[in-house]
């Protein structure tokens, strides 16, 4: 288990990049306990690390606490967060400004 958690620990950024794609997360928005630990187990299936179903919820709270304690996730209730990473702000458009011709 202390493998899955220092993985996770020392790729954390590459495990956000992860978590993005396969979820639609973004800077303030929230996100739920099952999909972090989905996005956990599938992250560590992907590096070769085989983790017993019932050890998943054990490292995901921990890499939870872990997040949260680099302000990466803010807690809201006890299965939600908000993400505080603003890498993942997403900047809409502008429309163009009306050019007017005489």
């Amino acid at each position: 288990m202390d493998n899955a958690y220092d993985l996770l620990v020392s790729e954390s950024e590459k495990f956000l990049h992860f978590f993005k794609h396969r979820f639609p997360v973004f800077h303030k928005s929230n996100v739920f306990y099952r999909d972090l630990e989905y996005s956990v187990r599938y992250y560590l299936e992907s590096r070769n690390v085989k983790l017993h179903f019932n050890k998943l919820p054990e490292v995901t709270a921990k890499f939870i606490k872990y997040l949260e304690s680099q302000d990466i996730l803010r807690y809201i209730s006890p299965r939600t967060w908000a993400v505080n990473y603003p890498e993942f702000v997403v900047i809409l458009p502008q429309p163009a400004e009306a050019t007017t011709t005489n």
